[in-house]
């Protein structure tokens, strides 16, 4: 049975569509008996076509594949230009390569500034610190530029192809407008934090030029020991031939050559132990100069004295010969030469009081200036005051972390009908309101500049203290070798010489004279300590007051009077000459 209610006309249309040959009338059914059958409607026209939509389904699909690839695509377009990277280096990474170009050599005499010009030139660590510092400065055009833009991109995914809606999309972007000031304290803090690796630079430079003057007069000792073990091997070698001749004519015992070659014997042997030795110290500094171990290095030639040094070193030798000492090595002394005999009792010596009671102390004036040149030159304390700006800075930040950032926004919406509608504008404001996270980071701040600032009230007693320890290490060595060598140095000349002359005589028994030899030879290295042990000193005080060798000596002459006015101690140990060591006087005196 028929319904007698009319089908609507879409339903009507579909089926029209799908049954092309069975066209329904228009006419209502009613429930009666069957009519005439009226002539066939006329076919119904096309259904009209739906309206297009605004964007092609062509683009709708693309845009959404765009959308749904482009995140998945992103990090392995990232992975493929890392690793495209690591095959093709970039010119900055090739000009940070390792090169150190030709290894260097140098001449017949090596100077502590020419090695350490070559380990500042070559050492790795350096090159480090001078990246990690540039890193740092470009640090600063990061924090002080605004965020990045935001672009989004919305689609409705069901109306793409549909002929009953149009193409849903949208299109918003934002910018982010940190509070005013933001950005600047944050490019001040990134400025400090690269002028911390700056003055970070500076100190490594100052460490590894004390680690060279270490290993610089390690090699001088050695070198130096090795010169004074040959002169003795040839003074022992001329002594075992006048006990061997007095034995072989019956003037002395068979026990006097048989002393000589042991004690010749040791000292063949120390030869060999010194070579090693200065081995090890060239393959050392060869280490630290990326040279191969076994490359040859010159003897080293210590350099005279300079600056605060000298000046310290001045002043002690006036107060010294204010008690009757004499310069000591204060002036050069040529090797040809004998070094003064000790003067005798009774003629204006200081006594053992006057050497008790000369202290040896420095200039409390100067070390006093020295301490605070220091203060500005050392770059632990620059560094330092780098920090505490950057905390400072960093305080102020986190104070303005209560203010809010701002926003803004444009958008585009194509699912309203109304063109004024579909174009969108406004302005986000973000609200600070946790207010134990502000007040922690404050406290945090707080705490971070309280820290700092004592370290570098520490780091100021520090340097002082340093200032004022090398500067007395330094005058003491300067008494050392005075004494050296206007006291041991000459008596142990004339024990030796009264010691051969009496044992050629028959007066003294063979033992005197080698003892007598081992105490010249003790007093020798004794001096030799002495005086790198002064070179060190004075590389102390340079270290101290922050400046490099050559560089920094300008920056020393500011707080001395006349820099340079005391030479260089001699760079040798000034023993007599060999004639007078082999044929002494007639009498036992020379």
């Amino acid at each position: 049975m028929r319904s007698l209610v009319p089908a609507p006309p879409w339903a009507e249309r579909r089926h029209a569509v799908a049954n092309p040959r069975h066209q329904p009338s228009t006419a209502p059914h009613r429930c009666e008996s069957p009519a005439p059958l009226a002539p066939p409607a006329p076919p119904m026209p096309a259904p009209p076509p739906a309206r297009p939509a605004r964007l092609s389904r062509a683009v709708a699909a693309a845009v959404l594949a765009g959308a749904l690839v482009l995140p998945a695509a992103l990090p392995a377009t990232a992975r493929a230009a890392d690793s495209g990277s690591l095959d093709t280096p970039s010119p900055r990474e090739v000009a940070s390569a390792d090169d150190f170009g030709e290894i260097p050599t140098f001449g017949d005499a090596l100077s502590r500034r020419e090695l350490i010009d070559a380990v500042l030139a070559r050492n790795l660590d350096l090159r480090a610190a001078e990246a990690a510092w540039e890193a740092a400065r470009q640090r600063v055009p990061q924090v002080t530029a605004l965020p990045d833009p935001e672009v989004s991109v919305g689609l409705a995914p069901l109306s793409i192809g549909s002929s009953d809606v149009d193409f849903g999309a949208s299109l918003e972007a934002r910018q982010r407008l940190p509070y005013p000031g933001k950005l600047r304290l944050r490019g001040e803090a990134a400025e400090a934090r690269a002028e911390i690796r700056g003055e970070m630079l500076a100190e490594l430079r100052l460490r590894l030029t004390r680690l060279a003057d270490d290993l610089f007069y390690d090699l001088y000792l050695v070198d130096r020991a090795q010169e004074i073990n040959d002169e003795h091997i040839r003074l022992l070698e001329e002594l075992k031939e006048t006990a061997t001749n007095r034995y072989a004519s019956g003037l002395a015992p068979q026990q006097a050559p048989l002393q000589a070659e042991v004690e010749l014997t040791h000292l063949i042997h120390r030869s060999v132990t010194l070579r090693t030795e200065r081995s090890v110290a060239v393959a050392r500094l060869n280490a630290l100069l990326h040279r191969p171990p076994l490359a040859p290095l010159p003897r080293p030639e210590p350099a005279a004295a300079s600056g605060a040094a000298a000046e310290l070193e001045a002043r002690l030798s006036h107060g010294a010969a204010a008690t009757g000492l004499g310069h000591g090595d204060t002036h050069h002394a040529a090797t040809d030469h004998p070094a003064p005999d000790a003067p005798p009792p009774g003629t204006g010596s200081p006594t053992a009081r006057d050497l008790a009671g000369h202290g040896a102390r420095a200039d409390d004036a100067l070390v006093e200036e020295l301490a605070r040149r220091a203060v500005a030159a050392r770059p632990e304390i620059s560094a330092l005051k780098a920090e505490l700006a950057a905390r400072r800075v960093e305080r102020e930040l986190a104070g303005l972390e209560r203010k809010p950032d701002f926003g803004v926004m444009g958008s585009y919406s194509s699912m309203w009908r109304q063109t004024e509608h579909q174009f969108m504008a406004g302005v986000t404001v973000s609200l600070p309101i946790w207010g134990e996270r502000l007040d922690a980071a404050e406290a945090e701040a707080d705490a971070a500049l309280a820290e700092t600032e004592a370290r570098r009230r520490a780091e100021l007693d520090a340097v002082r203290s340093e200032v004022a320890q090398a500067a007395e290490r330094l005058a003491e060595m300067a008494h050392v070798v005075d004494l050296y060598h206007s006291r041991l140095l000459p008596a142990a000349r004339d024990q030796l010489r009264a010691a051969r002359a009496g044992f050629e005589t028959g007066n003294v028994v063979f033992t005197a004279l080698v003892d007598a030899e081992r105490n010249l030879r003790s007093v020798d290295l004794g001096y030799e300590q002495a005086l790198t042990d002064r070179y060190r000193r004075r590389a102390d005080l340079q270290r101290a007051l922050g400046v490099e060798p050559g560089g920094g000596e300008a920056a020393e002459a500011e707080v001395t009077s006349d820099p340079g006015t005391l030479p260089d101690p001699p760079s040798h140990t000034d023993p007599l000459p060999e004639t007078d060591l082999a044929a002494p006087a007639a009498g036992g005196t020379s």
